[in-house]
Parts: structure tokens; C-alpha cells; sequence
């Protein structure tokens, strides 16, 4: 016969669920605290790539911008105008330390034949510059 005044499973395990109705909830706030950082920081590390990338995107259009300028101006160059070979090489030769970034610096006609170019250039090189025609 059982006594009235004992449980089921006994002193043992009286305490074994204690302890874990205290641990449970304990253990269940403690990974909602580490998945709540883990959020905050994924949240913090998407902030910092998105203004790395735009500041990027600012100076790579600072960049394009400023060579577009400088090559429009050049275009509208007296001696590059008149297609004059003799001051076109010393002119993209004096400006080609300007532009470290550039390959070379060169001048083409309309049809995309060389007239001067900062390294490289033989005088009536024929090299064109031009796009491919279409298929």
C-alpha cells in the first residue's frame, strides 16, 4: 500500500522537476537573449556593408565623373580639334601622369584611328580604337 503523504516518483524526482521548471524557463529567455543579439548584430553588420558600398558607389562615381570631365575638356582642345599629330603626342604625354589610373591616354578620330597616344605610339600607327560594327 502507498502512503497518502508520498508522491509518485519520490523525493528523487520532486527535485529533479523542480530544478527543471527553475532551468527550463531560464534556458529558454537565455537562447531568446542570444538570438535577439544575433539579430542586432546581423542588423548592425547589414548597416555597415550597405554605407561601405555606397561610399563605393560615391567615389567610383566621383572617379567617373572627374575622368569624364577631364577627357570632354580634352576633346575640346585646340590642337585635338585640328587633329595636329605634332602637339597631340607631347599634349596626352604631358597629361598621361594625370591619369596613373589609365592604361594610356590616346586620341582617335571619329572612325576610331589613332592620331596620338601617351606610351606606345608610332607615328601613322594604324591601330583603330573603334567599336566592332554589329552583326
Amino acid at each position: 500500500m502507498m502512503d497518502g503523504s508520498r508522491s509518485r516518483w519520490g523525493i528523487r524526482g520532486n527535485l529533479i522537476a523542480s530544478m527543471m521548471a527553475t532551468l527550463i524557463p531560464l534556458l529558454a529567455l537565455s537562447l531568446f537573449r542570444s538570438y535577439r543579439e544575433l539579430q542586432s548584430e546581423q542588423s548592425k553588420i547589414r548597416l555597415e556593408t550597405l554605407r561601405f558600398v555606397n561610399s563605393g558607389a560615391t567615389v567610383d562615381n566621383e572617379f567617373v565623373t572627374t575622368t569624364e570631365l577631364a577627357l570632354m575638356t580634352l576633346a575640346e582642345a585646340p590642337s585635338v580639334k585640328a587633329k595636329d599629330r605634332r602637339r597631340l603626342d607631347p599634349l596626352v604625354k604631358r597629361l598621361q601622369p594625370k591619369f596613373l589610373y589609365l592604361m594610356n591616354l590616346v586620341v582617335v578620330d571619329e572612325r576610331g584611328n589613332l592620331f596620338a597616344a601617351a606610351i606606345g605610339a608610332q607615328p601613322r600607327q594604324r591601330l583603330s580604337f573603334a567599336p566592332p560594327l554589329p552583326l
